[in-house]
């Protein structure tokens, strides 16, 4: 429960401080132009143009810059907010009678006099209309900005799309709804009390109480996020990281004093990798053929071995990004194509060769990422001349579904999913040998490292430990059985040995 609230406030900060941003910003501006039409059009067509684009387009253009968490997301949701500020503002100030301006003048009001004591109040009931659509477009993208690891109740809603757990989904999505109605209600509330609105001095009060909230609120987020030694993780976006994620985050806060933030779900390899770079997080779980291939961009070759390719990445990581690969966890989670056993025993099909003489007319399905890699798509055009007739870019956990359902022919797949198993898919052997070995290991910032030198020592204990049958069993039990990903991990610290079962764990 304590965790559904520190989602809420921190969602209720994001919403609150990027419109409060936006309304500072887009009154100043509409106040600056109301008298000048042509840059009324130039600067509405600008916010226009801002409007277009897509949400998570625009955080990621963010991202290089500004990096994963709170900033990006920030300022996208300020600049999304801006268009009904600004416009009903400018509304609101040209209905206001120019004989209440001409009278104030008159009596010898100055122009901030006219302005602060008669057109805002006065324009104060369409303002407030162009802040409850702000507040209501806010809130709703401010849970896509948890892909970025902005926080909020998105994180519940991006962990249950990932692993097609309706009870996160509406863990994230009622809460979000409650908090939008609640937020709008209370704006049509005083929406409604126009008449103390028309008090400037009320009006005033209202917007410093508001301030004060929100400031209360920032510093509850500064005070958590500021703790003393404190470690973050992050991952990428699939069930397996989660659990690789939780188990290391709950074997530092066991072994060691350290706190530790969880950024889970961030997205593709290249967001992980430049939020560790940039120290935005300090570990995260990674694979070598994927380190190999799309990171540092080497050609693969079948002749070489899983620890040749692992200390070709753990050399080049740490001499190129000042990066340290941890010891190896055990397992393989290697990657092909899969498709439903009775397609593979009516086209006889067994390898990646036999499903390349079929590839014109199939329809895959493959996450966004895989599409453009050197160990993905690409290789598979050019080393098995594969040419599917559709290629759809989909989260893995609806592609699986889909295959099952006979609406995709081909999905790609990893190894240690257990809804292999569960859906009777084939998975097709790489008899080109095209893909490398897909061992799991943690990265961590050699700075983070240097800060913390004991950490090392304690992540040690997992090398060796998490096999590929045990991973697959882990991913089975939250995919299949819907165990929380918090719990799985702590029965496997359990049968470890690395923590007692009575000791308190988070997640």
């Amino acid at each position: 429960m304590i965790l559904i609230w520190d989602k809420i406030f921190e969602q209720l900060y994001l919403v609150g401080l990027s419109v409060l941003t936006a309304v500072i910003i887009g009154m100043a501006t509409a106040i600056l132009i109301k008298n000048l039409p042509r840059w009324q059009m130039i600067v509405l067509g600008g916010i226009n143009v801002i409007q277009t684009i897509p949400s998570l387009a625009l955080l990621a253009l963010l991202l290089p810059v500004f990096g994963i968490g709170f900033k990006p997301a920030y300022i996208a949701l300020s600049l999304y907010a801006l268009l009904p500020i600004v416009r009903n503002t400018l509304v609101g100030l040209s209905e206001v009678s120019h004989r209440y301006l001409e009278v104030a003048k008159d009596l010898g009001a100055s122009y901030w006099q006219c302005l602060i004591k008669i057109e805002l109040p006065l324009a104060m009931p369409m303002i407030i209309s162009g802040i409850r659509i702000a507040i209501a477009m806010t809130v709703g993208i401010a849970t896509i900005a948890a892909f970025i690891g902005a926080g909020g109740l998105g994180d519940f809603i991006t962990r249950g799309l990932a692993m097609n757990d309706n009870k996160l989904l509406l863990m994230g999505a009622i809460p979000a709804a409650i908090m939008a109605l609640a937020l709008d209600g209370l704006f049509s509330i005083m929406q409604s009390k126009q008449k103390y609105f028309q008090s400037y001095k009320f009006l005033y009060v209202t917007i410093l109480i508001i301030i004060f909230g929100l400031f209360y609120l920032g510093f509850y987020q500064h005070s958590k996020s500021t703790v003393q030694n404190t470690i973050t993780i992050g991952t990428k976006n699939f069930t397996e990281q989660f659990i690789l994620g939780e188990i290391t985050a709950q074997l530092i806060e066991a072994k060691t004093s350290l706190k530790v933030v969880r950024k889970f779900n961030l997205g593709t390899t290249e967001i992980c990798m430049k939020a560790l770079q940039r120290g935005d997080i300090d570990i995260y779980p990674e694979y070598t053929g994927t380190a190999y291939m799309t990171v540092l961009h080497l050609n693969y070759r079948p002749e070489l071995s899983s620890n040749e390719i692992y200390q070709m990445v753990k050399n080049n990581y740490l001499e190129k990004y000042h990066i340290k690969w941890l010891g190896l966890l055990g397992l393989n989670n290697s990657q092909s194509l899969a498709v439903n056993n009775e397609f593979a025993i009516k086209y006889r099909v067994k390898t990646l060769s036999d499903l390349a003489l079929l590839s014109p007319k199939l329809t895959i399905g493959a996450p966004p990422e895989f599409l453009d890699r050197l160990d993905g798509y690409v290789n598979l055009k050019t080393q098995y001349g594969m040419r599917f007739q559709k290629i759809v870019a989909m989260e893995p956990v609806l592609a699986y579904a889909a295959l099952a359902q006979h609406k995709l022919d081909v999905i790609m797949a990893f190894t240690t999913d257990p809804r292999i198993e569960k859906f009777h898919f084939k998975l097709l052997n790489d008899d080109k040998k095209i893909f490398p070995t897909y061992r799991a290991a943690l990265l961590i910032n050699q700075s983070s490292l240097n800060k913390y030198p004991d950490l090392e020592k304690v992540l040690h204990l997992l090398e060796n430990q998490i096999d590929t049958d045990t991973m697959q069993s882990l991913n089975k039990k939250v995919d299949i059985e819907k165990m929380p990903i918090n719990i799985v991990a702590h029965e496997f610290l359990v049968d470890k040995k690395f923590v007692n079962s009575d000791e308190n764990f988070s997640g």
